[in-house]
């Protein structure tokens, strides 16, 4: 009974292997097929939403960045343009002030020589009666020495 059951299941074996074309080889292509669909809703979509995401942020901020860019560079020109005008105005100012301390400093300069003027005219108007007083006291002094030696002498 033996010989009859091994015989059997010999005559049950599949002859052929993986390149036997009976229903197992549709049957396997049915059910990859399947799990490549599952996968593709399962993992390959969110993934390919999630890459997509991610490719549009990058070029959103790239975009971003050369709008930035641009920003910058017309803020620089602006700023250039700032900076010369204030250059401008400050070479002015300078200028103006220097002219007026010029202009101040020569006032300066007639004024002390007007007061030097005036103190010199003061002590010249002041001196001429003190002048005048030595000269008459020189005389008188002259005058009674003059009667004193007479006096002594004769």
């Amino acid at each position: 009974m033996n010989d009859f059951l091994s015989s059997y299941l010999i005559s049950l074996e599949k002859t052929g292997g993986l390149f036997d074309i009976d229903g197992t080889l549709p049957a396997l292509m049915l059910q990859f097929a399947i799990f490549v669909q599952i996968l593709r809703i399962l993992l390959f979509q969110p993934l390919q939403k999630i890459l997509q995401q991610r490719e549009d942020e990058i070029e959103n901020n790239f975009k971003n960045g050369r709008i930035s860019l641009d920003d910058v560079e017309e803020l620089q020109k602006k700023i250039k343009k700032l900076l010369e005008s204030i250059r401008r105005i400050t070479s002015l100012r300078v200028e103006r002030l220097q002219r007026r301390l010029q202009s101040l400093s020569f006032q300066s300069k007639v004024s002390l020589e007007s007061q030097r003027v005036d103190f010199y005219e003061e002590n010249l108007k002041n001196y001429n009666p003190i002048s005048d007083v030595a000269y008459n006291l020189g005389v008188r002094t002259l005058q009674r020495l003059e009667s004193y030696l007479k006096q002594r002498l004769i």
